[in-house]
């Protein structure tokens, strides 16, 4: 599952998003199991959010392919995880001109 990442860019000038990285830190359902949700893949694009701004990766334009991904491993009761919020931890860096 491809996730659309939200950056919030308070700065007067734009800003360029490196090297974020994400790993799973919980789920809102009982029974779900958090270690059979996994990262697949980072974001794997340098996205520039304009000044004074909220954008999401898709208003920004990167490719749902560039696009961190998580996938659900086949192990234990995945209908457990039906309805389930998963908590994400990110961290990262950026720069501005």
């Amino acid at each position: 599952m491809p996730v659309d990442l939200l950056f919030t860019n308070r700065g007067s000038a734009s800003m360029t998003v490196h090297g974020v990285t994400m790993r799973v830190t919980g789920v809102s359902v009982a029974g779900c199991d958090v270690a059979g949700i996994v990262v697949t893949r980072q974001l794997a694009a340098t996205p520039v959010v304009p000044a004074r701004s909220q954008r999401s990766l898709a208003q920004l334009g990167v490719p749902r392919s560039r696009w961190p991904r998580l996938r659900m491993l086949a192990r234990g009761n995945q209908d457990a995880c039906e309805g389930a919020t998963v908590a994400l931890a990110l961290s990262g860096s950026a720069t501005s001109p």
